[in-house]
């Protein structure tokens, strides 16, 4: 095998069981953390106490929680309609027992992690983040607010923490009557069933909230990735992401996600240090139930904008990942605020979020917006929220680009927006017109459509059998992140390929050009080159290679150019 350089190289595969999304303990403490991540979200301390009927209550689908912990207490969500340890079902609901909540894979009420098994610390330190949030805002009535719901969904013997029965516990929550459902786990792939699940979540009015996924590139994970969650990932102190933070166009959010110091499982005071995407969407569902406790009316369509709206910028190194992180990092104290939908609207603004929100505010008046989010747009998906007050007549017209000059692509009265609406272009201009000078009250939130930069500039598997050139397909530009193409070259039989370069810029033992002696990667490989110095001239084994360029998520580099022609084999 020839190499232009040492590298060590290792493919990665789909995960596809849903596996817990953060890091292995970094260590556990008895003395109460800091909490330095409660600054970072400016997450509000001794709140006035609002009067309520009932708390708002998050489940935490996981891998259960220690409910005598410090943390937690008089914060476990009890069934209203369950009469504990008596042995009877008393709601009718077919669980016996299930008075602080049921763990679905060992079908019984046993919601705590079992004895002797520390990788089950998952949903308790979740509940932790949670709990830390909301005592730092309400103090000893935190627990007249907010309850904790917790569904176990992991085996007590299970040989692994992959989550056979996640779905069954959102199932549970829904039933249960959870207003917040927390999901800090993921898988590849989501089948008809499971959608159908989490749709059935959002048309009854709960709020799901999942982690992206601790993946250091761009790839869907699920229920992140489902239309009806709110996804989060993560970044750290200067609002930068997190190496191994997942990123792409479903995230909506995010959220601190190194050295979150929540309740451990080691004992009812024990703390333990964690990184990843599932703490960050622990503090957003934290926030969610705030923002649900300031405005009594709001349902998650709008916790949702408050959220997304109030966020803070984020400072993204990488192009990359522009419009792939949501609509910034979490700020409790704003979202509280929620001056979107209680400010008064400006004639006109300009909107750079790659998820954001038009709102009038209450205005009579004419109203423009110009967004124009930063990196690779195709374009903008709109779809309305609310529409309560408007008058008979009312409009919304949108045009491409930034001007608003021209006529409108289109223009639906208030009355019939469709369910959702794409404008193609890395821009749009919107123009509120009413039709009388009374109060509007709408909601239109918007998304921006990225460009695949995986397949920007090559994809899939390219078959060639007359000589030639080929390329990356980049040209003057640098190739993107994360590409996985291929070219099957076939020569006339009992030809060989033999191939030159005549370019050659790629990060070493990171980005690399593979040869392989048939039609697949299964076959042998003749040779790998990275680099900048220019390969050796390769002869094929036979008369079919395949080769493959792979690159990761980071540096990019000009490319490379081979040409190859078919010869005889040498005698």
């Amino acid at each position: 095998m020839i190499s232009s350089s040492l590298f060590t190289a290792s493919v990665a595969q789909r995960v596809l069981l849903a596996t817990l999304l953060i890091s292995l303990p970094a260590f556990a403490q008895q003395v109460p953390p800091s909490f330095p991540y409660l600054d970072s979200i400016n997450a509000p301390a001794a709140l006035p106490v609002p009067a309520r009927d009932r708390p708002v209550v998050i489940a935490v689908v996981d891998d259960g929680v220690l409910t005598t912990h410090r943390e937690l207490r008089g914060l476990i969500w009890a069934n209203p309609a369950e009469i504990a340890g008596n042995g009877v079902d008393d709601d009718g609901n077919g669980l016996r027992d299930d008075w602080q909540g049921w763990d679905v894979a060992d079908n019984n009420a046993l919601v705590t992690p079992p004895a002797g098994r520390p990788e089950f610390y998952h949903g308790t330190h979740l509940a932790g983040v949670i709990a830390r949030i909301v005592r730092r805002a309400y103090g000893e009535d935190a627990g007249r607010l907010v309850r904790i719901m917790p569904v176990k969904v992991l085996q007590d013997a299970a040989p692994t923490t992959d989550l056979k029965h996640a779905y069954q516990g959102v199932e549970y929550a829904i039933a249960a009557g959870a207003d917040i459902i927390l999901s800090a786990w993921g898988m590849a792939a989501l089948s008809p069933d499971e959608s159908r699940i989490l749709d059935h979540a959002r048309d009854s009015g709960i709020l799901v909230i999942a982690s992206a996924g601790n993946y250091p590139d761009e790839r869907d994970q699920f229920p992140a990735a489902h239309p009806a969650v709110l996804a989060v990932s993560s970044v750290d102190g200067q609002g930068r992401r997190v190496a191994n933070a997942n990123f792409g166009p479903f995230v909506d959010i995010a959220a601190p996600g190194n050295g979150i110091e929540a309740a451990g499982i080691a004992s009812d005071t024990a703390y333990q240090t964690h990184d990843g995407t599932s703490g960050a969407a622990a503090m957003v569902a934290a926030a969610a139930a705030m923002v649900q406790i300031a405005h009594p009316g709001f349902g998650p369509g709008e916790v949702t904008a408050c959220l997304l709206d109030a966020a803070q910028p984020l400072q993204l190194a990488a192009t990359t990942e522009l419009a792939k992180m949501g609509s910034g990092s979490l700020d409790i104290q704003a979202a509280l605020a929620c001056e979107l939908l209680s400010g008064k609207p400006e004639a006109s603004a300009r909107l750079d979020r790659s998820r954001g929100y038009l709102h009038p505010a209450g205005a009579a008046q004419a109203l423009e917006w110009v967004i124009a989010p930063a990196g690779n747009i195709k374009g903008l998906r709109f779809a309305p929220v609310f529409s309560r007050a408007y008058n008979p007549g009312d409009r919304l017209e949108f045009r491409q680009g930034a001007s608003g000059a021209g006529e409108p692509v289109a223009s639906f009265p208030l009355s019939a927006l469709p369910e959702e609406y794409f404008l193609a272009g890395d821009s749009a201009h919107v123009s509120y017109l009413p039709a009388a000078a009374s109060a509007a009250d709408w909601l239109l939130g918007y998304r921006a459509d990225t460009v695949d930069t995986r397949t920007l500039y090559c994809r899939g598997t390219t078959r060639l059998m007359e000589e030639g050139e080929f390329t990356d397909g980049s040209g003057e530009h640098n190739y993107s992140y994360n590409t996985d193409c291929k070219w099957l070259i076939t020569a006339p039989p009992g030809k060989r390929v033999q191939f030159r370069f005549s370019a050659m810029d790629t990060e070493t033992r990171r980005d690399l050009v593979y040869f392989f002696n048939g039609a697949g990667t299964h076959e042998d490989i003749m040779a790998i080159f990275s680099g900048r110095e220019l390969p050796p001239e390769l002869t094929t084994w036979s008369n079919q290679v395949l080769v493959w360029f792979v690159t990761d998520g980071q540096n990019q580099g000009r490319g490379w150019r081979a040409q190859y022609r078919f010869i005889d084999p040498a005698p």
